[in-house]
């Protein structure tokens, strides 16, 4: 099973935001543990466009993209940093690293 998106996301957008970080949140992040590999999709100025969905402008999505990070890291996962790449050459480096 593939999330897109996990608890310290939500740490992560409070922290961008400036607001608190409820205690069941805090707790949950902690005790509610995904298993292996993190992938990271980092901000990519290139293909980064603001549309209904994406309304943060580019500073805005660079912030959440450091926010959400430093999250995942807060609560001990080392992440795998996607390269800014073409689409298959990011699909190839999933798929190898799903195989084990």
């Amino acid at each position: 099973v593939i999330f897109d998106r996990g608890l310290p996301d939500v740490v992560g957008f409070l922290d961008v935001s400036g607001l608190p970080i409820p205690g069941a949140i805090d707790t949950a992040c902690r005790n509610v543990r995904y298993i292996g590999p993190i992938f990271r999709a980092p901000a990519w100025r290139d293909i980064y466009r603001q549309d209904s969905e994406r309304i943060q402008d580019w500073a805005g999505a660079v912030a959440s993209d450091e926010a959400v990070t430093a999250a995942w890291r807060r609560y001990g996962y080392k992440m795998t940093t996607l390269p800014l790449a073409p689409v298959d050459e990011r699909l190839a480096l999933l798929r190898e690293a799903l195989k084990s």
